[in-house]
């Protein structure tokens, strides 16, 4: 996957060449992103420390954060040294990755803005997708699941979300990455806790679900239909399988997938019509088991 990160950069960073020689930076962000990934990668063998080389990562970016190019070079840098310090290693730098796109983000808005309401030319588009396409892999394969993994160890960082809570993303479409990232990592957990062995009561990671859902107004509804669709997951799986204890060993409440299908439905609720008409599956889903609950309540 680094190798495709790696192919997709040097592409770019040939792409403007120009642009990166009037930079503060000169014509060497290149050179000087493969050399922190290099130090990164040969860490374990050198006598250098993760702080100090992570201080120069984020030197770099701070200094030369005048193009795309650098921030994402320090941002791949930042990846590869998480595999070398730790768990606390891993979620500050996934913070510091947020950052280093955020600070993309910005340069994109002020791109958009010079033109006036023009359309973009096709080179800027064709460089545009080049860089979310590059930004999408860094998304799906280091930042969620790594922040799902800090959530599952009680270590969810305030730095995860954007400035003073808001969206982690100024862009709707890479805020829409990451979700589409978080439903198949909770998804695998799910599926590495079977229904007859844990009763979840709560989704795994749900809190950056709620982030994503309560601060990215442009993907709210998409979030919505992940947490309906996995809330009644959670409410079939405590139905069906009521003594199987919680995570902690007690006994699940007797209203528990009542709880969980209330909260589908209310997201349900919530969400576009044409949306749910598109999604019917899940309504339907959710409307069958509240009618089964209810009976078996009743009966």
């Amino acid at each position: 996957m680094r190798a495709t990160l790696t192919a997709l950069f040097m592409a770019l960073a040939l792409a403007s060449t120009a642009a990166a020689q009037d930079s503060p930076c000169g014509a060497d962000t290149l050179a000087t992103g493969e050399t922190l990934l290099a130090r990164a990668q040969g860490l374990e063998e050198s006598e250098e420390t993760w702080e100090a080389l992570f201080e120069d990562i984020v030197i770099f970016q701070n200094q030369c954060s005048q193009s795309f190019e650098a921030d994402f070079a320090a941002a791949d840098a930042a990846w590869e040294l998480a595999d070398h310090g730790g768990q606390e290693g891993r979620y500050r730098t996934a913070s510091f990755v947020l950052n280093a796109i955020r600070s993309i983000e910005t340069r994109w808005l002020g791109e958009n803005a010079a033109r006036k309401g023009a359309e973009p030319e096709q080179g800027d588009i064709d460089r545009r997708d080049a860089e979310t396409e590059a930004l999408a892999i860094m998304i799906e394969n280091f930042v969620a699941p790594t922040v799902l993994h800090a959530i599952g160890h009680g270590r969810y960082y305030e730095s995860f979300d954007g400035p003073d809570g808001t969206c982690p993303y100024i862009f709707g479409h890479l805020a829409q990455i990451e979700a589409r990232a978080q439903f198949d990592g909770i998804v695998s957990v799910l599926e590495g806790n079977p229904a007859d062995s844990r009763t979840l009561p709560i989704i795994p990671g749900d809190h950056r679900l709620l982030v994503l859902r309560d601060r990215c107004f442009a993907v709210s509804d998409d979030v919505r239909l992940v947490r309906a669709y996995l809330l009644t997951q959670l409410a079939g799986r405590a139905l069906d399988n009521p003594d199987v204890p919680m995570p902690d060993g007690s006994t699940p409440p007797e209203t528990l997938a009542a709880d969980l299908i209330g909260q589908a439905q209310a997201e349900i609720a919530a969400m576009d019509t044409a949306l749910v008409a598109d999604n019917a599956f899940i309504k339907e889903e959710a409307d069958a088991l509240a009618a089964r609950i209810a009976g078996e309540e009743g009966g």
